[in-house]
């Protein structure tokens, strides 16, 4: 009988110190207590050895007490099945034994389980058969009647391949080193190779960067990973560690089970843990026991909801969320589109304030866009505050009347014209006007549209962001680069908006007050700061949609393919995607959207009915037609003016007075000068009129059509019309008692 130490015991049996210690304290073994070698007043202890002792190259550590030749069985270095070679009479020069069969207890170790007949109940062995990882898949969670199992996920990750990878090259180097040693010694076994190992790699001086990661190993531990990985085949697989694989063995009652997932797929979106208490009312109201644990209950919906997403999903979130999340993407080859072919427009509510010319206060406009797919340069826009298709058609104005060509197609949003009106309380008669109305401006504008030359308006899916995400990218950047950084900001959503808006904020709110002063926008502003941003900043940045290229740059040379039949003069176009309104002109000028405007050419036409056609979001100008729709003139925004302007305006505002002053009296000398000319254009004509005046001063009236003459009548005699009355009134009336004398009342033709 042998004694050997602890250490030794320990890496021979495959277990760690500390276990052979404990089954020291419980008289597990025969042992010999010597004092330590190293430390003073403690002690060590020596094990009894017996023939039980395993084999080095025995796979599964089962002690060959029946093998009579154990002693002497060394295995050779050359043989792959490391079984010892007792009958093997070339081992002595490292050539494998042809005849060398295995000994009984190392049977078992051979053979590999198959993947029919796996025993789920152990992951270890499970997670070690090569075979196993191989065909290893994620188990779907069925229905089945009686009770629903939560099963594990054979899934395998990362830092489990990594761990795998690293042990085998320490296999590897373990091996090689060996072979090394063997080459230069007669016979070396495992143990005393494992040993000279790893004082090289413990220490960090081999393999550094893995013993970063894997830490000290154990003799016994690198033993049990050189042969799995050798009777795997060298398979690097065979020493991934076995985390979450296998059955999890937990069984749920499949009517609360089912119950639990009733209440769960709302779109109210109920907590798990929330439905679980309900479910505790549940149990109390029918009187029934909690069959599981909340947490066992817990983990089979959450293996449930992961083997079945897509439908969580759905019901929980919407169809929406679905779609954006779930669904594939539809490649598409942006290298077919070239430059001008195809024009996207859409529209995005800007995050800051500026000043609504309709009410005077501040609020948030409307940005649509125009935006070229191939370069992903943004042609023309306008602002507005609703998203109506004039505005859409506003902004295709602008982007053709600038660079002189037309697209081939156009594809816009399709949402609703008129959105001021949703929400109001109608009539289903008002309702259906409301919609022939928003029909006659589509058609109207998208005529107009046609008209330019392009060749197809195409229509947006409904609900459809990923169609034109690249136009929503440039949302989020013109709000990152520009946005942020102006007057009025108010934030890009509820969770993410400046702190001085947020509750009891008041020193950062007098802050930012004493730091804008109250300057808020106005859109004509808005208007020229997001122009500079578009050409300045955004254009000539390098953009990853198109290969790092600069958008501005790349519309730039795309222009100069445009063929010349899409070229346009703007001249022609103007007019197009103009809003139209019936006035009456007044000799103010014409009232458009509460602002007055102007030109001389309208002096003319003070009282009759006119055409007016204006941009919705530039009050500069708008242009005025007669009732035959003939342009008469683009009549300009009138000032209104201080009553002391020539005292204590400006000298801007003096000029502006001085100018409508003297407009007037151009207009009053215009006049003059052509009154002066109607009569020169008379003299020359023949004075008519007045030699026929001059006659008639000659003339005597006859009286017989009028009793106008020249002689002046005398008074009648008052006998003479006494007598008169009294022959037509033969009757004699009664006196009077009238005190006013009956001659003034004749004299003022009083009867």
């Amino acid at each position: 009988m042998a004694w050997i130490s602890v250490k030794e015991y320990a890496a021979r049996m495959g277990i760690s110190e500390r276990t052979v210690q404990r089954q020291i304290a419980k008289g597990e073994h025969q042992v010999k207590e010597l004092p330590h070698p190293n430390i003073s007043g403690r002690t060590s202890w020596l094990i009894a050895c017996d023939t039980k002792i395993p084999c080095d190259t025995c796979d599964t550590k089962i002690p060959c007490d029946t093998c009579d030749t154990c002693d002497t069985k060394i295995p050779c270095d050359t043989c792959d099945t490391k079984i010892p070679c007792d009958t093997c009479d070339t081992c002595d020069t490292k050539i494998p034994c042809e005849p060398c069969e295995p000994c009984e207890p190392c049977e078992p170790s051979a053979e590999l389980p198959s993947h029919s007949t796996r025993d789920l109940s152990n992951p270890v062995a499970e997670a070690s058969s090569p075979v196993a990882i191989l065909n290893s898949q994620q188990v779907e969670l069925a229905l089945p009647s009686g009770s629903v199992v939560t099963q594990g996920v054979l899934k395998l990750s990362e830092k489990q391949e990594r761990i795998g990878l690293r042990r085998a090259q320490l296999c590897e180097d373990l091996h090689r080193f060996r072979q090394m040693e063997s080459s230069q010694q007669a016979k070396q076994s495992l143990s005393s190779a494992i040993t000279a190992y790893l004082e090289l790699y413990n220490a960090g001086a081999h393999q550094s960067v893995i013993h970063a990661s894997l830490g000290d190993i154990s003799a016994s531990t690198l033993r049990r990973w050189y042969n799995l990985w050798l009777a795997a085949g060298r398979d690097w697989r065979a020493l991934m560690p076995g985390w979450k694989s296998g059955n999890v063995g937990h069984t749920v009652p499949q009517e609360d089970f089912n119950w639990l997932l009733g209440i769960l797929h709302s779109d109210g979106m109920p907590p798990v843990a929330s439905a679980i208490k309900w479910w505790h009312v549940k149990l109390r109201m029918e009187g029934r026991e909690q069959p599981v644990s909340d947490r066992t209950m817990q983990r089979a919906i959450s293996v449930y909801a992961q083997a079945h997403a897509g439908r969580w999903a759905y019901m929980r979130r919407g169809a929406k969320y679905f779609r954006e999340n779930y669904l594939p993407y539809v490649f598409q080859d942006h290298s077919k589109i070239f430059v001008g072919d195809l024009w996207y427009s859409d529209g995005c509510l800007l995050n800051f304030d500026v000043i609504n010319p309709y009410t005077g206060k501040g609020c948030r406009p409307l940005l649509v866009t125009f935006m070229d797919y191939a370069s992903r340069m943004i042609p023309g826009f306008d602002l507005d505050f609703s998203e109506n298709r004039r505005v859409i058609a506003s902004a295709y104005r602008n982007a053709i009347t600038l660079w002189k060509f037309v697209p081939l197609y156009i594809k816009w949003d399709n949402g609703r014209a008129y959105k001021s009106l949703q929400g109001e309380k109608m009539s289903r008669e008002e309702r259906e006007q409301l919609r022939q109305r928003e029909r006659d401006e589509i058609a109207e504008i998208s005529g107009n549209i046609y008209a330019t030359g392009v060749l197809e308006i195409l229509n947006s899916l409904p609900y459809n962001p990923t169609g034109k995400a690249f136009q929503e990218r440039f949302y989020g950047t013109l709000d990152s680069g520009l946005e942020r950084f102006l007057p009025g900001y108010r934030g890009n959503s509820i969770s993410n908006k400046p702190a001085h808006l947020a509750r009891n904020e008041k020193h950062l709110q007098e802050l930012h007050e004493k730091r804008t002063k109250g300057i808020a926008l106005t859109v004509m502003e808005a208007k020229i700061l997001i122009e500079w941003w578009i050409l300045d900043v955004y254009g000539m940045e390098p953009h990853e949609g198109i290969g790092g290229r600069k958008p501005l740059e790349l519309w730039q040379e795309g222009l100069q393919n445009i063929d010349a039949s899409r070229r346009r003069n703007p001249d022609e176009l103007w007019y197009l995607m103009l809003s139209q309104e019936v006035k009456k002109l007044d000799r103010s000028g014409v009232k458009v959207r509460g602002l007055w405007y102007y030109d001389e050419a309208l002096f003319d036409y003070v009282g009759r009915k006119v055409y007016v056609r204006y941009d919705q979001m530039d009050e500069r100008y708008v242009f005025v037609y007669d009732e035959l729709k003939q342009p008469i003139c683009r009549a300009m925004l009138r000032h209104t003016h201080d009553p002391l302007a020539t005292v204590r305006g400006s000298e801007d505002e003096r000029m502006r007075y001085t100018a409508e002053m003297k407009q007037k009296a151009r207009l009053e000398k215009r006049v003059k000068r052509d009154a002066e000319l109607l009569q020169e254009f008379m003299q020359e004509g023949g004075m008519f009129m007045q030699e026929a005046i001059a006659k008639l001063q000659d003339m005597k009236a006859k009286g017989q059509l009028t009793n106008i003459g020249y002689e002046i009548p005398e008074i009648p005699d008052a006998s003479a019309e006494k007598a008169a009355e009294k022959e037509e009134e033969p009757e004699a009336k009664a006196e009077s008692d009238v005190v006013i004398p009956r001659e003034f009342l004749d004299a003022i033709g009083v009867s």
